[in-house]
């Protein structure tokens, strides 16, 4: 059921796109539909969840405002639609060297496919012990996601509080977890359901940036270097791993002993995008699948100037707001530059729903605190390294060809031109920090690699260019090698990334049975509303998959979300754990119904069973685990 309902909202998705665009290619509305049929059944199903909750109702409300709509278009344009799919056999029946072929791009979104597959396959793995983690952004992340999106499918969250900070107002980008939240009603786990929506948008993003790229470029080899580029991306872990083979032996790449990208101890930050952007950063997926969906209908539109397009793109980011701002934000400032750039009054079609929409719905999630504060040089000072040499090392060659590129010329001068106004998004994270955890500023880089990636490849792909045969046979030997070497060495450590979180003997273990066993307790004998304390860590099932409010998730969530009491929080889940003087005074401020007690709570946060023997009921045990009703 869950597969048939991730079909229909593709189909929903696809049907929607004749509304937006007439100039879209079949394979460019098949990815586009993806995205829009994911935001446009998320938000019809969101809205009917504030009023009837999570149930089969929502669903059918949610798949069916935006099917009618997605089956009047596709009655409409039959004709147009259908020419566009024979069009499309046609073209992958070409040979692969024929220009209009799309047996490359078949190619490359069949391999992606497979790869995004097998890596969410992996997320999570059942045990002799309980569940293991395929990676460590599944083991760091995904407990947060789960515990967002379990809010929504157990918890009946109407009311928008925080699941990890009950009493909170949900200031998160929660679009996306409530995304994967709807696929609980066909009777998924909740992790299954998580990595199902997860593999929608990530089957789909390989597939949506080569068609931005081959609007821009009209170069398949640029598009696939592209894509490439951005999602093996990587620093100098190549260096690391041949140590580790001096160290280990070759026997070592059947189960790598560390990711290569991401090395915090030798001060690598800049982590693989697949890694830290795609498949962790949920919201991050959705909103660059978003915004290449609506850089590809702007780019469809721009020749005829066509309002309704610009106006569809701008929808689409627009809602962004609660998906992922980042991206809303620079579409915005992108859209104002080429308005200034073109002058043509078109752009204020873009731009008018991308603000009137994005930006109120960005200000009602907009963090309580604001965390900006002068950083000046990022995470170099405190890497104790100098500037340029630490983001050699965390990028690898991407900076220094980019910045050539840029200064001296090569590449498509159109994406020289483009990208131009996105070096802001390197150099201002290089001096201000927008979160608590510098880290996050990442989330701004990223946009500065998608441009830095295309016009890279678009140099790259220069000497095997039609152009490149006027050279000599030396010349063209020289450039190719040195492209293929500049290609390979700057993909190394993300690929080395990939091919681990493809590797089912690198998991994590995560949470033991007994665990789930109280987990799914909670959520089977417990009022939705209910509040539970636990040891607040991201190791926990009862506060991952309970589906039930706490007083205090993962310190490292509530602190980077902007919350002003994050450390009472915390502080009120060890004395409520502990017994401490204050407990009765924090149950009562909190509301709290539960209290989970398991090996991590009595040995980091002193847990007294004793205490909550006498000051509760034990209405669950198994194992070293126990749940307590506060009494009343």
């Amino acid at each position: 059921m869950s597969l048939l309902l991730a079909a229909a909202i593709a189909i929903i998705g696809y049907g929607l796109t004749a509304w937006m665009s007439d100039r879209l290619r079949f394979e460019e509305r098949i990815a586009i539909g993806v995205i829009v049929g994911s935001l446009a059944v998320s938000l019809t199903a969101f809205g009917a969840f504030e009023v009837l909750g999570m149930g089969w109702d929502t669903i059918a409300i949610g798949l069916g405002v935006p099917g009618i709509a997605a089956v009047g278009a596709m009655r409409r344009d039959r004709q147009r639609l259908t020419c566009e799919a024979e069009g499309a056999w046609t073209r992958l029946r070409l040979p692969w060297k024929a220009s209009r072929s799309l047996r490359p791009f078949a190619l490359m979104t069949t391999t992606s496919m497979a790869v995004a597959t097998r890596i969410l396959a992996l997320s999570y793995q059942t045990t002799e012990r309980g569940l293991s983690a395929g990676s460590l952004a599944v083991w760091g992340d995904w407990s947060a996601h789960l515990a967002y999106a379990g809010s929504f499918a157990y918890g009946d969250n109407r009311g928008l509080d925080l699941p990890t900070a009950t009493g909170t107002d949900f200031r998160y980008h929660f679009l996306a977890d409530f995304f994967g939240s709807i696929f609980t009603v066909t009777g998924s786990t909740l992790q299954q359901s998580m990595a199902l929506s997860e593999w929608m948008l990530a089957v789909a993003f390989t597939p949506l940036m080569w068609c931005m790229v081959m609007r821009l470029t009209r170069s398949r080899v640029t598009a696939g270097l592209a894509v490439l580029l951005l999602t093996l991306s990587g620093g100098v872990g190549l260096w690391y791993f041949a140590v580790d083979v001096r160290k280990g032996g070759w026997d070592i790449a059947t189960s790598l002993p560390q990711t290569y990208a991401r090395m915090p101890d030798l001060h690598l930050w800049v982590d693989n995008t697949i890694s830290a952007s795609l498949y962790a950063q949920r919201s991050t997926l959705m909103g660059l699948c978003a915004g290449f969906a609506a850089m590809i209908i702007v780019l469809a539109s721009r020749p005829r100037w066509s309002r309704h397009g610009f106006f569809s793109a701008g929808v689409i980011l627009g809602v962004l707001g609660i998906a992922h701002a980042h991206t809303m934000l620079t579409g915005l400032a992108l859209g104002t530059f080429a308005l200034i750039a073109d002058r043509r009054r078109t752009w204020w079609w873009f731009l008018i729903p991308t603000a009137a929409i994005g930006l109120p719905l960005a200000w009602a999630i907009s963090p309580e605190t604001n965390s900006m504060r002068w950083l000046l040089g990022w995470m170099a000072p405190q890497s104790n390294e100098a500037w340029p040499w630490f983001w050699l090392r965390n990028v690898g060659l991407l900076l220094p060809l980019f910045a050539g590129i840029a200064l001296l010329g090569g590449g498509v001068r159109r994406l020289r031109r483009l990208s131009t106004p996105l070096w802001l998004w390197f150099i201002v994270p290089n001096i201000v920090a927008f979160h608590p955890s510098e880290w996050n500023n990442t989330k701004y880089f990223l946009f500065w690699q998608i441009s830095g990636c295309i016009l890279v490849a678009s140099f790259l792909s220069g000497p095997f260019s039609i152009a490149m045969s006027r050279r000599s046979p030396l010349q063209r030997r020289l450039g190719r090698v040195l492209a293929v070497t500049a290609f390979l060495t700057m993909i190394s450590a993300g690929g080395l990334d990939t091919v681990r979180a493809m590797q089912r003997s690198t998991a994590i273990p995560w949470v033991d049975h007994d665990d789930l066993a109280a987990a799914m307790w909670l959520r089977t004998n417990s009022d939705s509303d209910a509040v539970v304390v636990y040891g607040a860590n991201n190791t926990s099932a009862v506060a991952a998959l309970g589906g039930r409010r706490a007083v205090s998730g993962y310190p490292g969530w509530t602190y980077d979300l902007g919350l002003p009491d994050w450390a009472d929080r915390w502080t009120a889940a060890g004395v409520i754990l502990s017994g401490g003087a204050d407990a009765s005074i924090s149950i009562e401020r909190y509301g709290v119904d539960f209290v989970a007690m398991g090996p991590n709570e009595r040995s980091q946060f002193a847990g007294s069973d004793e205490y909550w023997m006498a000051h509760g009921t034990l209405v669950f045990e198994r194992g070293d685990y126990r749940i307590y009703r506060v009494n009343d």
